[in-house]
């Protein structure tokens, strides 16, 4: 039967305007960049990513060394599928701001995406020395680990991420996913339920629950959560496949 892994969740962005540093503006400057950069933090929150970037970028021409504009254009490259291009303004942003640990743990995400775990994993690190309760932090830490074959190491990630916040329905489906690595199948089963209770509609993790009951040789209870992962989205075509060898198993 086949398994859906989980995604690394997307890079985060403040909820508000950090303190730049860099040149000084002049007052008239400062109110003008200020006033920019909160109408293009508007805009994104708004899911407007296009306008927001033009924003940034004007942000920008006035105040190069904006940390804000900076790392903000970061996230909206990733989000855009332009990794490289992140990671080029996220370094500019850390060099400007070397504590903020969302700047590393969203140019960790980068780097994830870029295949470069080790580097990714460094910046996970350094995200959570700078902030030890960032949960998302910890989970794409353990993300990381799991794609680096660490799977101990990957779930205690999952662990501290849950012990944060319990009711992070990702950590507790992707440590699933690293303890049915492990063969620890009774425990995944536990993890995959523990998702679901957060979060009732996962479709990935019923489908992954019942990837774990079949391999515990419970085809019927297996069938059942590929038929919940079916009706959370009915597109689901893993679910579906799934579903058809539990029929077969019954």
């Amino acid at each position: 039967m086949a398994k859906r892994t989980g995604k690394p969740l997307p890079p985060r962005a403040p909820s508000g305007p950090q303190a730049s540093a860099g040149l000084a503006v002049s007052p008239r400057r400062a109110q003008e960049v200020a006033a920019l950069f909160q109408l293009g933090l508007q805009l994104q929150q708004r899911g407007h990513l296009q306008e927001a970037q033009a924003l940034y970028e004007r942000v920008l021409r006035l105040h190069p060394s904006h940390f804000d504009a900076l790392h903000l254009l970061g996230v909206i490259a990733a989000l855009s599928n332009a990794p490289e291009r992140a990671l080029q303004l996220l370094d500019a942003a850390i060099s400007v701001n070397p504590a903020c640990a969302p700047a590393y743990s969203n140019r960790g995400n980068v780097l994830q995406a870029l295949g470069r775990l080790e580097e990714a994993l460094a910046s996970f690190d350094r995200a959570i020395s700078l902030e030890p309760k960032y949960t998302d932090a910890h989970f794409n830490r353990g993300n990381t680990l799991k794609q680096l074959g660490r799977l101990e190491e990957a779930v205690a990630s999952y662990d501290q991420a849950i012990a944060i916040h319990a009711g992070h329905a990702p950590a507790w489906s992707n440590r699933g996913d690293a303890l049915q690595q492990l063969m620890r199948l009774e425990d995944a089963v536990v993890s995959y339920t523990q998702a679901i209770s957060a979060q009732p509609d996962y479709a990935e993790a019923h489908n992954n629950l019942g990837v774990g009951l079949r391999e515990l040789n419970r085809p019927a209870e297996a069938l059942a959560r590929c038929e919940a992962a079916i009706a959370c989205r009915p597109d689901f075509a893993q679910a579906h496949s799934n579903r058809g060898i539990a029929l077969q198993e019954l």
